[in-house]
């Protein structure tokens, strides 16, 4: 699978470094695309202006052309689809920034109507924005100087011609590709609706970043203040224009046919648009790092898999695929079958070594099993006892938000817990879904996870960022041999210090390097210690509350690194 880091973006953009090109060396200048080469009309010729106005009625249809995900790649045949609430506009023609009458809201089916006055001729324009289960979202374009939400306008229309039907079509012409700003937005309204139900949470606004052979401009920047080129998807906290976000890959610059395209990759928003559920109405306890089917920290585990499993149900479809390119080339980076799990890596197994609440991929599986067979979900096809209604899951799933004691810091287990608390699942049917994935619950005793730091504790270990259990690889950022994690409870408010030594004989920061971090429940950094030296302390005054404190093995060569942890 690919990046997902749920952090703002500037802290994405500092702590990315996975997958991807080398922007250093591939995107050597932002090529910046005029707003009038995506807000202008297709082309035609207007009629001189002035005259009696004539009152004029306009309706039509707004449409998309969708690559449909294949088991090979995306398909070569588009589909034509309705774009279902966009925003439509009437625009002078010889002036984009010129609306002839208060902008609309296409139907559900793509149809729009617009009554007007106008003594000059005219051109419709749909814009990638909508408003759709409590959910505002537009698709900005990434490549320019000022933010542009996405547009496909139609040729100019004569108002000699009087009221008329106007149809506009997103098409997949480059270099443009308008229909992927269109797709995009309309899984974002497919996902927002399949998560509403009575009482669901106000979901506010949501903005999506894209453009074709993004390279990004001067609204996109990094903390060097450097043109950020969107090379992985992922969800941002906080995006470039304040609000949460999802920066969707299309394409390199150089080679935008045969790279990444995500915007016709429903799964891969999926798990996004679930991110966005995740940080902004429930808990995720995960710090946000690239993941690959090697062996996570439960928290890791959870926060990347129950996207995967979730965002698979909202969308009605077992299967999760990443493309690659557009065709005639397409090629699938990853699938991943929720239902049928056995042979994908990482799933538990003698060859992997990844297992129980540490397998991101089993979460997923876990997650698809909870709620395949439930009201408004997808039928199950493997004998599972379990089938929760989507409302209730969800329920469940945003008061884990809230939650208190046993399992507090999210994983897996609070999950199920949580359910389990709301009548909507007992520890029987539990264990038999984690139980195929080597994992029990309740959770052994070696399962728990974290330990308590208690006052006077003194925790020594070893973290090897260099080393996976079994054949898989380590992963640096998520993985349990690269991190030891703990709760940490405060019962009121008071300062504490922590002491962190790495213990190597002969030490190097190259070699051994350990990091101290402290986040509060809300998964927020409150404190860190990041340094070449092998002792560090970090001194802190903290309100009462849960926090987890992480070490980190950051080492840029890493090989095994012992540690002392002290909490006096």
């Amino acid at each position: 699978m690919r990046s997902f880091l749920a952090l703002s973006l500037l802290s994405a953009l500092v702590l990315a470094g996975c997958g991807g090109d080398d922007d250093k060396k591939q995107n050597p200048s932002p090529k910046a695309v005029t707003a009038a080469e995506v807000l202008g009309p297709a082309g035609g010729l207007a009629q001189p202006d002035g005259g009696v106005p004539v009152a004029l009625t306009v309706s039509g249809k707004i449409s998309f052309e969708r690559l449909l995900p294949t088991p090979t790649g995306l398909g070569a045949t588009p589909v034509t689809q309705n774009a279902a609430l966009v925003q439509v506009e009437v625009v002078r023609h010889d002036d984009f920034s010129v609306l002839l009458a208060p902008a609309a809201f296409a139907d559900a089916n793509g149809d729009y109507s617009i009554s007007f006055s106008t003594d000059r001729d005219f051109f419709v324009r749909a814009r990638a924005r909508l408003s759709a289960a409590t959910l505002d979202c537009r698709v900005l374009h990434s490549q320019m100087a000022s933010p542009v939400v996405h547009a496909v306008s139609s040729a100019i229309v004569s108002r000699a011609l009087g009221s008329q039907t106007v149809n506009v079509t997103a098409g997949l012409a480059l270099p443009h590709l308008r229909a992927g700003a269109f797709a995009a937005l309309d899984t974002a309204r497919k996902l927002a609706q399949a998560a509403a139900y009575s009482g669901s949470p106000a979901l506010g606004t949501l903005d999506l970043y894209w453009a074709p052979g993004n390279l990004g401009t001067s609204f996109m920047r990094d903390l060097g203040g450097q043109p950020v080129p969107i090379l992985e998807t992922r969800f941002v906290n906080t995006g470039p224009l304040g609000n949460p976000g999802i920066l969707v890959g299309g394409g390199d610059w150089n080679n935008v046919s045969a790279t990444d395209h995500d915007e016709f990759d429903e799964a891969v928003i999926a798990h996004e648009f679930v991110h966005f559920l995740m940080r902004g109405f429930s808990r995720d306890n995960n710090w946000g790092g690239a993941h690959n089917g090697e062996a996570l920290t439960p928290n890791a585990a959870y926060g990347e898999g129950l996207p995967t499993g979730l965002g698979c149900i909202l969308l009605g479809d077992k299967n999760y695929i990443d493309t690659q390119g557009l065709p005639p080339a397409s090629s699938v980076r990853f699938s991943f079958d929720c239902e049928n799990p056995a042979f994908v890596a990482g799933v538990p197994s003698a060859v992997t070594g990844v297992s129980g609440y540490q397998a991101e991929f089993a979460v997923a599986a876990v997650v698809w099993d909870l709620l395949d067979g439930g009201t408004s979900n997808p039928a199950s096809t493997d004998g599972d006892p379990v089938a929760i209604a989507r409302d209730g899951f969800l329920q469940s799933f945003y008061a884990l938000s809230g939650r208190t004691g046993a399992y507090d810091l999210v994983w897996l287990a609070s999950l199920l817990q949580q359910l389990i608390d709301d009548a909507r699942l007992n520890a029987g049917n539990a264990h038999t879904l984690v139980s195929p994935y080597n994992a029990s619950f309740p959770p052994a005793v070696a399962e728990q996870w974290p330990p308590a730091l208690a006052p006077a504790a003194n925790e020594t270990g070893t973290l090897n960022a260099a080393l996976g259990p079994g054949a898989t690889p380590a992963n640096a950022e998520l993985g349990q041999t690269a991190n030891a994690v703990w709760r940490m409870e405060l019962a009121g408010p008071q300062s504490v210090t922590l002491n962190l030594t790495a213990t190597a004989a002969s030490y190097s920061a190259t070699v051994h390097q350990l990091d101290l971090y402290v986040y509060d429940l809300g998964n927020n950094l409150v404190a860190s210690q990041r340094s070449a030296t092998a002792s560090k302390t970090l001194s802190m005054s903290l309100a009462a509350g849960v926090y987890m404190v992480r070490v980190h093995h950051a080492a840029t060569s890493p090989a095994a690194s012992g540690y002392t942890l002290t909490r006096p």
